[in-house]
């Protein structure tokens, strides 16, 4: 699949069949996850597949109630985790020119990782959904995170079970301006 067509075909999946992934899939979705780029290639993304059904239902629990159902079905959730102390900073120390804090670079790090993760497994024919609407917290605390962790995001995955029809977008010149 050629980019700009994972980019116009990618959905957000809420309904997945129950087939579960293989590690071989989900290792070729974190390969392609990995080239993400980060800040001076730092490389502070790390990934927990969780297909484990009691942690995932646990962490599902926690979630709106929306999203409790997606996890319920989805065969894996990832957990997109980042490790403090590497972006937005040289040797250790902020840069004084920066114009993000180290945990701001820190989630654009994350960010660009969410979205490249999502591209990887789309083009995998694996469909993916970004979640939001869960204590923070209890997530790290079911996830055993280390205080050198943050959780960036969960996305769960799996083979859609339906073929949503692409949302409205806003127009070009809404959104570009050229200078």
């Amino acid at each position: 699949m050629q980019a700009k067509e994972c980019i116009l075909q990618r959905r957000s999946i809420r309904r997945y069949r129950s087939q579960k992934l293989l590690d071989e899939v989900i290792e070729q979705i974190v390969e392609g996850a990995r080239f993400a780029p980060s800040w001076a290639n730092t490389k502070a993304i790390r990934y927990i597949c969780i297909q484990d059904g009691a942690l995932k239902n646990a962490i599902g629990a926690c979630c709106v109630e929306h999203n409790q159902q997606v996890v319920e079905q989805a065969p894996a959730l990832f957990a997109v985790v980042g490790r403090r102390g590497l972006s937005g900073l040289n040797r250790g120390q902020p840069l004084p020119y920066s114009s993000h804090t180290p945990e701001e670079w820190l989630m654009v790090d994350g960010g660009i990782a969410v979205q490249t993760l999502c591209l990887s497994a789309w083009d995998l024919g694996i469909g993916t959904l970004i979640m939001g609407g869960y204590p923070l917290d209890e997530v790290v605390r079911l996830l055993e995170l280390p205080e050198t962790d943050t959780l960036i995001a969960l996305v769960a995955a799996g083979y859609p079970d339906e073929k949503p029809t692409a949302p409205r977008r806003k127009e070009l010149q809404d959104i570009l301006q050229i200078r």
